[in-house]
C-alpha cells in the first residue's frame, strides 16, 4: 500500500515538475523578449540622436535607420 501511495505521489510530483518546467520556459522566453525589446528601444533612441564624427560634428540621424528600427519595434509589439 505504501508503495502505491509513493508511486501516486511520484506521478503527481512528476506532473507538477512538468508544469513548472513549462512555466519556467515561458518565463525565460518572456524575459528574453523584454530584453530584446529594451535593446531595440535603446538602439532607436541612439539612432534618433545622430552620430558624432571624428571632427566632433554631429551628423543628423539617418531616417532609413530610424524608420527600420521603428518598424521592427512596432512589429514586435504586434506579436
Amino acid at each position: 500500500m505504501k508503495k502505491a501511495q509513493f508511486e501516486d505521489n511520484r506521478a503527481a510530483l512528476s506532473a507538477m515538475g512538468r508544469k513548472g518546467a513549462k512555466e519556467a520556459a515561458v518565463t525565460r522566453a518572456q524575459r528574453r523578449e523584454e530584453k530584446e525589446r529594451t535593446l531595440l528601444e535603446i538602439k532607436l533612441a541612439n539612432a534618433r540622436l545622430g552620430k558624432e564624427t571624428d571632427e566632433g560634428d554631429i551628423q543628423p540621424p539617418d531616417p532609413e535607420v530610424v524608420h527600420a528600427l521603428e518598424d521592427e519595434l512596432r512589429s514586435r509589439e504586434e506579436h
